[in-house]
């Protein structure tokens, strides 16, 4: 060679070992071989060497770990227990998975954060669940979740995990670990006081009465009856007066009870009807005339809709708009058109659309589905509305104006409900029992005085009841009996608060 040429260095910029120029022995005295480099006085193999791998001065990290480099690529091998879990080979196998809780058995598993506990502690590689505080348990086995089950008022662990708060007919509670009854379901009530039976009674849904006899419709679609029961009237099967209710005999899936003078009815889920008690009219409706002191079902009667119970007939509004009657027509009262009675349902002449009817002592009236209301039977007193005192054998349009909903008829008057929440009466007038402050017949429909934002009324024999919206109820006429429940026996001709 020139020996007046020196060689000149170049700057090359290395991405890969391997396609790396010759290297320049440098410091090392040009003592390098040809896949070597000159590393702070040594030379080194990039593609081999722990202290320099990949580049000079990248050393492979030692800590916990047997390292080695690959084609420039640091390769750890962690002791047992170790990870390198932040992949930075320059500090080796930094993690113990055994105790470390953010990389408890593996990295990225960390032990779930402590809910309702102690805080967790991570041994040999699992997470171990601190304790459950006072009061909560690990119901559920899942860590994770922690201990999520309070036990002083969760009423499906109360006390401990699995200790549900049952209650039949009840809403089931959880005070300071021990189950309570909450309360009663709408059908049900305690009645026995006992909270580890629940709410063993059904409610009462209805009541209905006759002269001296009333009959409970309860929430389980049976009935209860108490009070005179000489003709048969209470359906237990035995002619006895009771001063506590006794359950009707077989009888099931009720949906209204219907209480005539000394008989009782049932109408059932399934359309049919069922009755018992005095028939010496054929008001029970089986096509004799023989006492029942319980439940018979009504001959040929199906798709009712609605029954109403009088002194001794009995009628039913179908599910087609009709109305079919049975027992004492000697005033017209089954509007069949002729006076003859009969011991099975008739139909009533001329009248369809019934959206209710409503049953007097010798008389009965419907409301029509257009509001109309119309009425048959005796009408001495005016009760059928018509403006005349002949009886009537067929129905008869009540003289009024407006749209009705209810209709009910007493011995010898009738009252009915507006659509506009006021009261109508009509016929005797005798102790105040129309409540238009006289006490003077009516043949055709009056105002009750001073009354308003009515939902419902109930017929007496010379009484009525008005239930308001507010929730108070309103009773006018006789009170011999204290029937208007205003605190004195006297009658009143206008409206008295209960």
């Amino acid at each position: 060679t020139d020996s007046n040429v020196t060689d000149v260095p170049v700057e090359v910029e290395v991405t890969d070992v391997t396609d790396a120029p010759p290297p320049d022995a440098g410091a090392c005295g040009g003592r390098c071989a040809a896949a070597e480099v000159c590393c702070a006085g040594l030379c080194v193999d990039l593609l081999t060497s722990v202290a320099h791998c990949g580049a000079c001065g990248r050393a492979c990290g030692t800590d916990r770990a047997s390292p080695a480099c690959n084609t420039g690529v640091c390769v750890l091998n962690c002791m047992p227990g170790f990870s390198d879990c932040d992949r930075d080979p320059a500090d080796g196998c930094e993690v113990n998975v055994n105790t470390d809780l953010s990389h408890c058995g593996g990295c990225g598993s960390a032990c779930p954060r402590p809910v309702n506990q102690q805080p967790f502690t991570c041994a040999a590689g699992r997470c171990n669940p601190g304790a459950c505080n006072a009061g909560f348990g690990d119901c559920d086995g899942n860590p994770t979740t922690g201990c999520e089950a309070e036990f002083n008022t969760n009423a499906s662990h109360c006390g401990g995990c699995g200790r549900a708060c049952m209650f039949p007919g009840a809403t089931a509670g959880c005070a300071a670990g021990v189950c309570a009854l909450a309360g009663c379901n709408a059908t049900t009530a305690d009645c026995d006081g006992v909270a580890t039976n629940g709410c063993e009674c059904p409610r009462v849904a209805s009541v209905a009465g006759g002269e001296h006899h009333e009959c409970a419709l309860l929430t389980d679609g049976t009935a209860r009856c108490w009070g005179g029961g000489m003709d048969g009237q209470l359906g237990e099967g035995m002619l006895m007066n009771r001063a506590t209710p006794v359950a009707v005999a077989g009888l099931r899936n009720v949906t209204q009870v219907e209480g005539g003078w000394r008989h009782t009815c049932a109408l059932l889920m399934d359309g049919t009807a069922q009755c018992w008690g005095s028939n010496s009219s054929g008001q029970v409706g089986d096509g004799t005339m023989s006492n029942r002191s319980a439940p018979v079902a009504v001959s040929g009667l199906a798709g009712v809709g609605q029954l109403a119970a009088g002194g001794e007939h009995t009628c039913a509004r179908l599910t087609n708009g009709m109305v079919q009657c049975w027992g004492l027509n000697a005033s017209g009262e089954l509007g069949t058109g002729t006076g003859v009675g009969s011991a099975r349902p008739v139909a009533v002449a001329g009248l369809s659309g019934v959206a209710q009817v409503g049953a007097g002592f010798n008389h009965t009236c419907a409301v029509k589905t257009d509001g109309t209301i119309w009425c048959w039977g005796r009408n001495d007193a005016g009760g059928l509305g018509d403006g005349t005192r002949i009886n009537r054998l067929a129905p008869v349009q009540v003289m009024v104006t407006g749209t009705f909903t209810q209709v009910g008829g007493g011995d010898l008057h009738t009252c009915a409900l507006r659509t506009d929440g006021t009261v109508w009466c009509w016929g005797r007038g005798a102790f105040g029992a129309l409540g238009d402050g006289a006490t003077t017949d009516r043949m055709t429909p009056v105002q009750v005085a001073g009354l308003a934002g009515v939902t419902q009324i109930a017929v007496g024999t010379s009484h009525t009841c008005a239930l308001r919206m507010d929730g108070a109820v309103w009773c006018w006429g006789q009170n011999r009996e204290n029937q208007i429940g205003n605190g004195t026996a006297m009658d009143s001709p206008t409206p008295a608060q209960v």
